[in-house]
């Protein structure tokens, strides 16, 4: 009984204040936030996408290298975590514009930062899954913006902060399994934005 006692106490302790919230951390990365929206109600997804703005006109992208200040992760993971993340914004912003690394007329330059990773706590929920299931989830903030690289006026941009809690169960067995998933879905929500030309539901960002 005392067995069971200690680890089913220590799943209630975790239950209460162990599931992290990815924050919006404040960065320099875009040097400002003027004209960006809080879509749908979450504050933690900002997005600059002026209404009615035609972007069939640029038809290549180029992608700069990310950059990772985070310092929660080792230099292995950072790099990892870099070349993720790069290879995902290839993929997303490559299937509707053509990849270049040459800016001209008709493209959009890309630059893109990871500004925070949370990992995931996995000794700790090895422990929790023989009482239950993991509980010490991670999470990721990024930045991206899509400037005009003849201009350098900026055409689109986003900044998200996000983690994964009651789903991908694999993840809490990686320090950096919930993160890597936010950044994917990053990748895929910056190329929608750049596929569209106004964004609904929007008030100004505080």
């Amino acid at each position: 009984m005392i067995r069971l006692a200690v680890p089913a106490a220590l799943a209630a302790i975790l239950l209460m204040g162990g599931c992290a919230t990815q924050a919006v951390p404040e960065t320099r990365f875009l040097q400002d936030r003027n004209g960006f929206a809080v879509v749908d109600g979450n504050a933690r997804r900002l997005v600059f996408a002026p209404t009615g703005r035609d972007l069939s006109a640029y038809r290549s992208v180029m992608i700069e290298s990310v950059q990772i200040p985070a310092s929660s992760l080792t230099p292995e993971e950072s790099a990892f975590l870099a070349s993720m993340f790069q290879d995902a914004l290839m993929q997303a912003l490559g299937t509707t514009r053509m990849l270049t690394t040459t800016p001209m007329p008709g493209t959009l330059r890309v630059r893109a930062a990871i500004t925070a990773v949370t990992p995931n706590n996995v000794p700790l929920n090895v422990i929790l899954s023989t009482v239950g299931v993991p509980l010490l989830n991670g999470g990721a903030a990024a930045e991206a913006e899509a400037l005009d690289a003849t201009t350098g006026e900026r055409v689109a941009a986003l900044v998200l902060a996000d983690e994964r809690r009651f789903s991908g169960l694999l993840g809490y067995y990686a320090r950096t399994g919930h993160a890597r998933a936010v950044l994917g879905d990053f990748a895929n929500d910056f190329a929608a934005i750049l596929r569209t030309s106004s964004v609904a539901q929007t008030r100004p960002a505080h």
